[in-house]
């Protein structure tokens, strides 16, 4: 009798456990399936390589990939030196402009490097978001998707991103300003120089340079080095400062 029970108790346990782990698989089928629906590239978009070039600037500056922004919808424009993301949430907006550049040493590889970010205004957000709809610029394909768009090695490469609750556009425009009879580049080139002004972002970039705790810095994927010209007692200062800089950043 003892026996029956045993064998009947294990089989309601088994039988128990299986519907758990039946349930489990469905909800972790489901939540990856929404997170693969929720992140699908528009057809628009070109991850060949340029992704690649993302994810790594992402990872040297510790920048927040734009997929983890749970806001529901967020657009960022990125350039060699520094991006503004500005997203929506129900009746809330949300703005930064991020700077980030790395230490260039002479005598070393250097891996250092620095990034702040500055606030936007509800006012400024709003404007932005504003030309990104009179503009279109979301129906604007990547670049290699455009008839005649000319690359090349110099110039300034953006990268546009734009996440909602549906889909992911991954987007890179090679120096808009010097294609020719383009009307996307017409486009963007008005729209880039609108978002700058709106943000004023060459003020914020002089606050930036001040406060960067390097002699030399160069920007990701740059071939240029800029270079603080220094007094003797400036470049104790700076000295002095550094040092500050490393222990810091050793804790």
């Amino acid at each position: 009798m003892i026996c029956q029970i045993f064998i009947f108790t294990f089989h309601i346990i088994k039988v128990l456990m299986k519907n758990v782990i039946i349930t489990l698989f469905f909800l972790i089928s489901f939540s990856i399936y929404s997170q693969k629906k929720e992140l699908s590239f528009t057809k628009d978009s070109d991850t060949v390589y340029w992704m690649k070039y993302n994810t790594d600037v992402n990872k040297m500056f510790d920048l927040q990939p734009i997929q983890e922004n749970k806001n529901e919808i967020v657009f960022r424009i990125k350039n060699h030196c520094s991006q503004i993301e500005i997203s929506k949430s129900k009746d809330s907006v949300f703005g930064k402009i991020e700077f980030y550049v790395k230490e260039f040493d002479q005598f070393k590889d250097s891996t250092t490097t620095f990034k702040k970010q500055y606030i936007l205004n509800s006012v400024t957000v709003n404007q932005i978001f504003h030309e990104i709809d009179s503009l279109k610029i979301n129906s604007i394909p990547s670049d290699n998707l455009i008839p005649n768009w000319q690359q090349g090695f110099d110039g300034t490469t953006y990268i546009i991103e734009y996440k909602n609750k549906e889909q992911y556009s991954f987007k890179h425009y090679w120096t808009p300003e010097v294609q020719t009879n383009i009307n996307e580049a017409i486009i963007l080139e008005s729209f880039l120089n609108r978002v700058y002004a709106i943000t004023d972002v060459e003020k914020i970039n002089q606050l930036f340079n001040k406060e960067i705790p390097f002699r030399s810095w160069m920007c990701y994927g740059s071939a240029s080095v800029a270079t603080r010209i220094m007094t003797a007692q400036e470049y104790k200062e700076y000295k002095k400062k550094k040092r500050q800089f490393e222990r810091k950043n050793k804790t």
